[in-house]
């Protein structure tokens, strides 16, 4: 089923992306009103004027779109550029998240897009390390790299390929 939802001509994940944003901004809204939130905020805020690169599984992304979105900092998701993922942009500009295209099969390269809301924009970002094409739970390279070439960080990490 959900791989059919993939295939669908693009006009149609566009008219239907404000209908299908809506039902999730509203089931965000009840999870936050329901929900025991377990954290401190202040342990999550960045710094003052400190862009932080936060990183999940894909599987996790939903959660944590909600939990991202309600910060009062400006922060960014790369979303891949695929037309059936007009929906969950226009619902996380929907949650306050700044939206970036990359990271596909055939989107542009993700790294500079990324360094320039990290460096130039001063804007945290948000994106999920094992890749839209998994393998599911396997970090691909990119975060690490991308942490890297901001200049501002050290990095160690053991990335199993």
């Amino acid at each position: 089923m959900i791989r059919f939802l993939t295939t669908l001509p693009p006009p149609i994940y566009q008219a239907t992306a404000p209908l299908v944003s809506s039902i999730l901004l509203s089931l965000s809204n009840t999870l936050q009103r329901t929900a025991l939130w377990q954290f401190d905020r202040n342990s999550i805020k960045p710094p003052q004027e400190t862009p932080i690169i936060y990183t999940m599984w894909h599987g996790h992304l939903p959660f944590l779109m909600v939990h991202h979105g309600s910060m009062n900092d400006t922060r960014t998701l790369l979303v891949q550029s695929n037309a059936y993922m007009e929906g969950t942009v226009a619902w996380s500009r929907k949650l306050g998240l700044r939206i970036q295209r990359g990271g596909g099969k055939d989107d542009k390269p993700s790294i500079p897009i990324l360094l320039e809301e990290l460096v130039e924009e001063r804007n945290s970002i948000i994106l999920a390390v094992d890749g839209p094409y998994g393998p599911r739970h396997r970090m691909k390279t990119g975060c690490v790299e991308l942490a890297r070439e901001t200049g501002e960080c050290h990095v160690e990490a053991q990335i199993n390929m």
